[in-house]
């Protein structure tokens, strides 16, 4: 058995961060940068395919391989090769074929891309257009924009066909290929815009402070909303699972105790995974936690922040700290409680103030 990372899209922009194969755009669709570009069609023109060959050895010289420039190749290769196939699509049996079976996913997908595209993020809440999209318009834009869609429909066409050829040569051979299944997807992949009922959107997925991390980790894609996907009989997933069945002859779920509970971290407010909860979870009252010697409930639910800890932390900017960041209590003159001011009352808001100072420090030097 060969057990391969996640080998789903993860195109937003084609820089660096996409190399991260659990940052996926979509459960269904492959990473266009996995095909060989040398074997899509026969007889490639000479010019192209010395082309591929001389990138191609570039490449193997270096220590790493340059993702971005890469991407980059492959894309502008992909849409030369595009122009020369384009032509015989239409009978091809196969590539309609592939089209119909894969049709609930794939017109999602492309329509997707193609808006990606045409706006510049692959955040569709910045979309001037099209920042949300129903059944019925699904069906209609990808027979308004099917010329557009073509080519983005073809290089999955193509990651599929590539795949099934090395499964096929790899099982000839006795070798099984087990794929990996992150139980999470992007807050900006085709799924949260397509499918977007299926999520709790204004929620992260992450895991409690432990040994390994003391802050938690937030990693940042949506959890998912149990209750509607029960109702829909779980479409969504067996969609998904019915697809990775056709790639692969076993399957890893990464973080599989998430089907039971996860830790779940407000999206809006929050960039640790300090301040999350489990998902489910059985709720305690305030009355329970008073019978357990919890009396002063505030110390555990609101930022605990007085005079020492500020001193301690801040040192000589303590004074700067407490003004910038905090309103005093007037409480105790030795040692007063401070609140957060509302400006930096929650982690996002403190990230981006942060961020904010850094980089005028650094403009200023």
């Amino acid at each position: 058995i060969i057990q391969l990372l996640p080998i789903n899209d993860t195109t937003c922009n084609g820089d660096w961060s996409e190399m991260y194969p659990y940052r996926q755009v979509s459960c269904f669709a492959l990473n266009p940068i996995y095909i060989d570009l040398l074997e899509i069609i026969p007889n490639l023109p000479e010019k192209i395919k010395q082309e591929i060959k001389v990138f191609a050895a570039e490449q193997e010289k270096l220590k790493t391989i340059d993702y971005p420039a890469v991407f980059k190749f492959k894309t502008e290769k992909l849409k030369q090769i595009y122009e020369l196939a384009k032509s015989s699509l239409k009978s091809d049996a196969k590539y309609e074929l592939f089209k119909k079976n894969n049709a609930e996913w794939l017109n999602r997908y492309s329509l997707y891309c193609h808006f990606r595209d045409k706006y510049g993020t692959s955040d569709f809440h910045q979309w001037p257009q099209n920042s949300s999209v129903d059944e019925s318009e699904i069906e209609t834009l990808s027979k308004q924009l099917e010329k557009e869609l073509d080519y983005i429909n073809w290089i999955q066409y193509i990651c599929d066909r590539q795949f099934h050829d090395s499964n096929h040569y790899a099982t000839e051979h006795r070798v099984a290929l087990k794929g990996d299944l992150p139980i999470g997807v992007s807050i900006h992949s085709v799924e949260c815009w397509a499918w977007p009922e299926n999520f709790r959107l204004n929620m992260c997925a992450g895991a409690p402070p432990d040994p390994f991390s003391d802050q938690g980790q937030n990693w940042g894609f949506p959890t998912y909303d149990w209750e509607f996907m029960e109702k829909d009989d779980h479409k969504l997933w067996n969609l998904r699972l019915n697809r990775m069945g056709s790639l692969f002859q076993a399957l890893r779920v990464d973080h599989i105790l998430g089907f039971f509970r996860i830790w779940e971290i407000p999206h809006d407010t929050c960039v640790s995974g300090m301040l999350g909860h489990f998902f489910p979870c059985n709720a305690a009252t305030k009355g329970e936690l008073q019978s357990k010697g919890l009396w002063d409930i505030e110390r555990y639910t609101k930022p605990y922040v007085r005079w020492h800890l500020i001193r301690d932390k801040f040192g000589n900017e303590a004074e700067w700290a407490a003004k910038t960041f905090f309103n005093s209590r007037n409480t105790d003159p030795n040692d007063d409680w401070y609140d957060f001011k509302e400006e930096y009352d929650n982690e996002v808001k403190i990230d981006a103030a942060i961020e904010k100072l850094f980089k005028n420090d650094t403009q200023k030097a």
